[in-house]
């Protein structure tokens, strides 16, 4: 990192119930944006050519937090803490519905093996279907809260 770099902090929620909700919610509020489009395949990204700043679900956190100019952050840049990393990385595993990924990098962080969860599923992708996406993700995000994740 940097002299200049500082770190870019983030209050997520510590269940995975409660940081999926907030992140549903603030895409939808993206969707409506003159600023910001969702685009699933990077974290946050800002175009020198002008264009919307593009995030994605765990990068919707950091809306008001991402750096001026041209840009491209991933979750495991310097930039983020360990805990903030894991939680967008998680967030990221939610999209996709692989629970089991999810927990293991809120509860044991990045690089430790991936266990299967009952809530695992297949989730269609949000760029095929963003409705359709959100009303699995809110569906999830019920059956989290159930599970007490």
């Amino acid at each position: 990192m940097s002299k200049k770099s500082k770190k870019i902090s983030v209050r997520l929620p510590h269940k995975l119930h409660a940081m999926l909700t907030k992140a549903l919610d603030d895409v939808e509020r993206i969707e409506k944006s003159k600023l910001y489009k969702i685009n699933m395949d990077i974290a946050a990204q800002r175009h020198r050519s002008g264009d919307k700043c593009e995030v994605c679900l765990g990068g919707s956190q950091l809306i008001g937090k991402l750096p001026r100019g041209a840009f491209e952050l991933w979750f495991d840049d310097d930039r983020l803490s360990d805990n903030l990393s894991n939680k967008l990385c998680a967030l990221d595993c939610l999209r996709t519905g692989d629970v089991g990924k999810a927990y293991s990098v809120v509860k044991y962080g990045s690089g430790v093996g991936w266990v299967s969860h009952s809530l695992d599923r297949e989730v269609v992708d949000y760029h095929l279907n963003p409705e359709l996406w959100k009303a699995q993700m809110r569906v999830l995000a019920v059956e989290l809260k159930q599970a007490n994740l």
